[in-house]
């Protein structure tokens, strides 16, 4: 069983939009319809990229090549005899267990499959939190949870048998999960020539599995995280990234240490089932600025907006007009403006279509150098 490689391929969603379903993880919405197939790639990522932590990363893989792509399911499961929607999220070999219960949304369970290829269905003693609850830099939470699995000694690997005594027959498998979460870096994501600000949290997961011999109930301690990795990936300590859109607040990417040690496996949406294209294409209009605050250089990033002709205007704090430039938008676009020429304080700047009607604002925080 793969658990935690399963959940790992869970938070690469990015948003599937449809008027069927809304799955909220805290504040952070993924749309989709049941019986969902998404598309992932896998790219490798150089450490040296990935390792820098700034205001001003950019974590570029425009030029890698997706040598791997594979299909992700999301289906409704009844399985579980729970108040709230429960969710299974499959690659067809490996399933994950998650819990919609208001406006929150837990990882609770997953399947086992053992080695005569029956299958067995594993429940969180409490809910496993998803992610951070406040994205914002700096933000930190954790979670934790356990699990208990009896198994008898047919139902275990070849080589699992082989390292206990032949006088068990029967174990009781014991699981701890601890996750930490940081957000530690924001910078921007550069994919397929798209420059898109990101938050960056940084996931450091405990993974800890103890036996014990079902019979006597004494621990059996001599068996160690690689023999216990044959049943589950990520056995011990593991840390990995999590990438968000700060335009959207969705999903977009994640980033775990290849088993050389010299760089990262990233895994991003490719497409969807729909046709969809690459990440970060939400249904409404999206306006954003960055970074914010800044000293002077401003990025401005709109998506979704019709082509035609728009305005872009600055006020300062009390509402007057102090700086106006027309805009000729075609869809998605990145704008650049030098604002050094402002004083330290707060600002507004405001989109507005042809005609004058404003259609999203953003606060500007200029800083002094």
């Amino acid at each position: 069983m793969r658990m935690q490689r399963l959940f790992f391929i869970f938070i690469l969603i990015v948003s599937v939009f449809s008027s069927f379903g809304q799955l909220n993880i805290g504040l952070y919405p993924i749309n989709f319809d049941d019986d969902t197939k998404i598309e992932y790639s896998v790219d490798y990522i150089d450490r040296e990229i990935l390792d820098e932590v700034s205001a001003h990363a950019i974590w570029d893989i425009s030029d890698s090549e997706s040598p791997l792509v594979e299909d992700v399911f999301i289906t409704r499961n009844g399985r579980f005899d729970d108040s709230g929607d429960i969710y299974e999220i499959s690659n067809g070999k490996e399933k994950v267990f998650f819990r919609k219960y208001k406006k929150q949304f837990d990882e609770i369970g997953f399947e086992l499959l053992t080695a005569n290829y029956e299958t067995k269905i594993v429940r969180y003693y409490k809910p496993l939190a998803f992610a951070t609850s406040d994205l914002i830099y700096g933000a930190t939470s954790s979670d934790s949870t356990s699990f208990d699995i009896d198994l008898n000694r047919d139902e275990l690997p070849r080589q699992f048998k082989e390292a206990l005594p032949r006088n068990i027959s029967s174990i009781k498998l014991r699981g701890n999960i601890r996750r930490d979460y940081h957000c530690d870096a924001h910078g921007n994501f550069s994919i397929d020539k798209l420059l898109v600000p990101a938050l960056r949290v940084k996931v450091i997961q405990n993974f800890e599995i103890k036996l014990y011999d079902k019979g006597s109930g004494d621990e059996i301690p001599f068996i160690n995280d690689q023999i216990k990795s044959i049943l589950f990936d990520g056995v011990g300590k593991t840390t990995y990234y999590l990438y968000y859109s700060n335009v959207s607040k969705h999903y977009f990417a994640k980033a775990i240490e290849s088993d050389e040690g010299n760089g990262y496996i990233l895994k991003f949406q490719k497409d969807n089932i729909k046709g969809n294209p690459i990440n970060f294409n939400i249904e409404r209009e999206t306006f954003y600025i960055y970074p914010n605050p800044t000293y002077g250089d401003l990025k401005v990033f709109v998506n979704n907006y019709k082509r035609g002709k728009f305005n872009l205007d600055l006020y300062n704090i009390i509402g007057k007009k102090i700086w106006h430039k027309e805009l000729a938008l075609s869809g998605r676009e990145i704008l650049r403006y030098d604002f050094s020429f402002l004083r330290k304080g707060t600002y507004l700047l405001a989109i507005s279509d042809e005609y004058g009607n404003n259609i999203s604002v953003r606060k500007l925080i200029i800083l002094s150098i």
